[in-house]
């Protein structure tokens, strides 16, 4: 074999060398990547959030991850870090049938729809309203009061509309249908929803009939 043969098969050697060296650099530095990105990813997950991240994961529906921050820190006088945790918010509290504020719309005598009219009921119906407030319920006593003046003037002005409704209502029942205690819840989900449709400003929670004579 020639010397310049000879020379060709070397270079070619030292270059598939070479190559095979710079396949294992990058199958090296693809192997150190994923390495390092499941390293991350598992201290992001695992780590708690009080160490430092890039970024803090939140899960839906868990109130201690309600920002995506860590807790608050600051510097004492001796340069110490401080940490503060973060405070969730309270939660609001729904008002419901028993808390709300109850207006009286007095005794009404409405005759029955049964045949000859001849039938007819003695009524009183306190209907209960939710505050619009939703700090009704922790309000002080004094500002409760006053609260509670405000909304019991405003629904007065609303009573003609009210009776109007509770009457017109009742009136529309004969003796039968009414006379039962399924009959009477009945007629005190009707009022509910007719009142909630015709007051689109107020919530009613519930109607109470604290007298309900039929003869």
């Amino acid at each position: 074999m020639s010397d310049a043969n000879q020379e060709k098969i070397e270079k070619r050697g030292g270059f598939g060398a070479i190559l095979n060296l710079v396949l294992k650099i990058l199958v090296g530095l693809v192997l150190a990547t994923t390495v390092l990105t499941n390293l991350f990813l598992v201290y992001i997950v695992v780590a708690p959030d009080t160490l430092p991240k890039p970024f803090y994961l939140q899960y839906k529906g868990d109130a201690s991850s309600v920002t995506n921050s860590p807790p608050a820190t600051s510097m004492n006088n001796g340069g110490t870090a401080v940490e503060h945790p973060v405070v969730a918010p309270a939660e609001v509290h729904t008002i419901v049938a028993g808390e709300g504020i109850f207006i009286d719309t007095g005794t009404k005598i409405v005759n029955l729809a049964d045949q000859g009219g001849r039938k007819f009921i003695r009524v009183n119906v306190v209907v209960e309203f939710a505050p619009k407030s939703t700090e009704y319920l922790t309000m002080a006593e004094e500002l409760k009061t006053e609260y509670l003046n405000t909304f019991t003037s405003e629904i007065n002005t609303k009573l003609p509309v009210i009776n109007d409704i509770i009457i017109t209502q009742i009136s529309t029942k004969d003796f039968a249908a009414i006379y039962t205690a399924d009959g009477k819840e009945l007629l005190r989900s009707e009022l509910i929803a007719i009142l909630n449709e015709k007051l689109s400003d107020n919530t009613v929670l519930n109607v109470y009939f604290t007298e309900f004579v039929m003869q």
